[in-house]
């Protein structure tokens, strides 16, 4: 043998003995856990200074206990959001906040914004998500328009306009019944899993921003809870659900209450003596323009209402007579 194998072969028999001397490190038990990847305490879920709690929750759990959930788009986005898996939609879209006559909307925080957060699938599918509005009003853009106009970036619009006209009750509403709309059983878009009921509680709880906002008065709030019927489900509040709740309401808490002076008065047909001209008194053409306008608008609104109720029944026949519903007995 020559030198140079002998030389590889000590070199190779040195490395084997110093590979046994050393000690093995033990497997890890996939059952076990050390003290330092246990999950935190519970309490230690509801403290304002907590960070890293949202590591710890699973995809499951943020699908089944933090979603529709109503509050600031701040709070939501480090509480109720993750990255492909659930959003927060606001409400109303902020591209429209710009356009309002009161400059406390016009320069509102983004974090600041009423928001909901719903699945990221749902998010994406939903009307207002990345609906730009249109540049001319909405009626100067059906007349020149050559082709159907995107639904999507019509309802923007109207939001928009509203909003300008500081009509904050109505952007308000069609909103949430645009929620109702989309969100009102699973026929209504292809991916829908969730529907309006689960939502509903979250929608609820976001109105207590537009409240503070000064876009709604509480009245009002309990004028639409009784509309739509938001009160008649809540999830059940669960720890983590309770914690990002908990964490909305502080944010609440600490928010300053807006007085808006372009915000317009609501009106309702069935109650405003105003909406019978006759009995408007002598008032200016503007003053009557105006009656005008929010009187027709609100007839348009209650016939949304009896078209709601509609759909609902034919809706609940047609669920009725579906095959999943037949039960035969021996």
């Amino acid at each position: 043998m020559s030198a140079i194998p002998l030389k590889l072969l000590a070199l190779l028999f040195l490395l084997y003995l110093h590979t046994e001397a050393a000690p093995k490190r033990p497997r890890p038990n996939p059952n076990l856990h050390t003290a330092e990847d246990e999950r935190p305490e519970s309490k230690k879920l509801h403290k304002d200074e907590n960070i890293g709690v949202k590591d710890w929750i699973s995809k499951e759990e943020y699908k089944t206990q933090l979603v529709g959930i109503g509050g600031t788009y701040g709070v939501l986005r480090d509480t109720a959001s993750r990255q492909g898996v659930v959003e927060s939609d606001h409400f109303p879209p902020k591209s429209i906040y710009q356009y309002s006559p009161d400059p406390e909307l016009q320069k509102l925080a983004e974090t600041d914004m009423p928001a909901l957060s719903m699945k990221r699938r749902l998010h994406r599918e939903f009307t207002t998500t990345g609906a730009k509005v249109y540049k001319e009003s909405l009626q100067k853009t059906m007349n020149t328009a050559t082709g159907e106009l995107n639904y999507n970036r019509k309802f923007v619009t109207k939001l928009k306009e509203h909003m300008a006209n500081g009509e904050y009750y109505k952007v308000v509403w069609l909103s949430v019944e645009e929620y109702r709309k989309s969100l009102g059983d699973k026929t209504h878009r292809q991916h829908n899993e969730d529907t309006f009921e689960k939502y509903k509680a979250g929608i609820y709880d976001a109105l207590k921003v537009h409240v503070k906002l000064g876009m709604i008065t509480e009245d009002e709030r309990t004028k639409l809870r009784k509309e739509f019927q938001l009160d008649t489900s809540r999830p059940e509040d669960t720890e983590l659900r309770g914690w990002a709740n908990q964490q909305v309401q502080a944010k609440l808490n600490h928010m300053n209450q807006f007085e808006l002076k372009h915000r317009q008065p609501f009106v309702d047909k069935e109650s405003d003596p105003k909406c019978d001209m006759k009995k408007a008194g002598k008032t200016t053409a503007a003053v009557r323009r105006n009656i005008k306008r929010a009187c027709r608008e609100m007839a348009e609104m209650n016939l949304g209402k009896r078209m709601t109720k509609l759909k609902s029944r034919f809706s609940k026949a047609v669920n009725f007579l579906h095959s999943r519903n037949w039960r035969f007995t021996m």
